[in-house]
């Protein structure tokens, strides 16, 4: 009976890491022998009363956060400026995007016509304090001002969790 509450405890951790992970990618690259992996976007809130899709990406050691929105109505984050995030201990981790979101290319029947795509490059540190706090709130900035927009309790463990999936 002791081994068997042996095996549990080892193989319980390993099966619940495991469970939330779904990938859009989760590869070798054949040219750079690079891993990548890359998780399916999932919703953390609504902005310009859209969802807010995020995904987290890792090309061999360097990691990402990706998050689109929605442009309806001529909605925008001001390119090139920050994201804050602030995490449940009250302290904050402040990104800029390293890609203007302004311009995906603009097909008449493409996707990428009504969205635009943030992409956060991630230092350890940064990594590590979003791995393990909680996400509560989000700042970004518009044209005309900043929106603190508060993340609902039941997704402040998402970007927690897709960055787990990268690791």
């Amino acid at each position: 009976m002791k081994q068997f509450i042996y095996i549990l405890l080892f193989i319980s951790p390993l099966i619940s890491t495991g469970q939330n992970c779904k990938y859009e990618k989760n590869e070798v690259d054949l040219n750079t022998q690079l891993r990548i992996k890359r998780t399916e976007p999932v919703t953390i809130c609504r902005v310009n009363n859209q969802p807010f899709l995020v995904k987290a990406q890792s090309i061999g050691k360097n990691k990402y956060l990706k998050f689109r929105y929605f442009r309806y109505n001529n909605f925008r984050i001001l390119p090139g400026s920050e994201m804050v995030f602030t995490l449940s201990d009250n302290t904050s981790v402040s990104l800029t995007s390293i890609i203007t979101p302004a311009d995906t290319a603009q097909n008449n029947n493409s996707f990428t016509t009504i969205s635009s795509l943030l992409i956060f490059k991630l230092s350890d540190t940064d990594f590590e304090k979003l791995m393990s706090t909680n996400v509560i709130r989000l700042k970004y900035f518009k044209e005309n001002g900043y929106v603190n927009k508060i993340i609902k309790e039941k997704n402040q463990e998402t970007i927690r969790q897709i960055l787990k999936c990268i690791k």
